[in-house]
């Protein structure tokens, strides 16, 4: 057992009470005190946040309230436990979690966040996800051809620890955004 659990079968309104309480949890703690938060040792929170961070992309098809809750979890471990390799994605993951029930602009700064998190080494794995989805947030805040540089640093991610599905979606993500912004495509 690794001493963590996610509701299941709960409500929209237990839900926004879990995000306002992952809200408050990180509303009075600045990006450069997270960047200098210790490093998460407990060896079941790590494995907790690893198999999260696995569970999270079927739970999204199976249950989307149980994914939400994931993703609360992932930030939640991190605030209460410290930093992680699957940090930057638990904080990609909220923010775009975040723009997508309305606040685009705190959406925008978790997502940075997560981006300032991948500097250290041993967030390699995840990288190529975490700038795929960052990349979609920009797309909503910044020209798309910013957003689209980003999309070919995770792919060169993705690639360089054989995350195929990481990198396939940013490919893709590319070379549609390209063809929406007049860019130039050929073979």
């Amino acid at each position: 057992k690794l001493g963590e659990g996610i509701p299941n079968n709960a409500s929209q309104e237990i839900l926004q009470q879990h995000v306002q309480h992952t809200l408050s949890m990180i509303s009075g703690i600045s990006e450069v005190d997270i960047l200098n938060y210790p490093k998460m040792t407990d060896r079941k929170k790590l494995m907790t946040m690893k198999l999260l961070a696995r569970l999270q992309a079927s739970s999204y098809y199976a249950d989307p309230v149980v994914h939400n809750f994931i993703i609360l979890k992932m930030v939640q471990l991190t605030l209460s436990s410290g930093l992680s390799p699957v940090a930057p994605f638990g904080f990609v993951c909220f923010g775009s979690f975040i723009a997508k029930i309305g606040d685009l602009a705190a959406g925008h700064r978790l997502s940075l966040l997560a981006k300032s998190l991948l500097t250290s080494p041993d967030t390699k794995d995840f990288a190529g996800s975490v700038i795929s989805r960052l990349a979609e947030i920009l797309s909503y805040v910044e020209p798309l051809p910013a957003a689209n540089e980003l999309r070919i640093q995770g792919e060169v991610a993705a690639i360089s620890v054989g995350a195929t599905q990481s990198a396939c979606v940013c490919r893709c993500l590319y070379v549609f955004n390209r063809y929406w912004t007049g860019g130039q495509l050929s073979i």
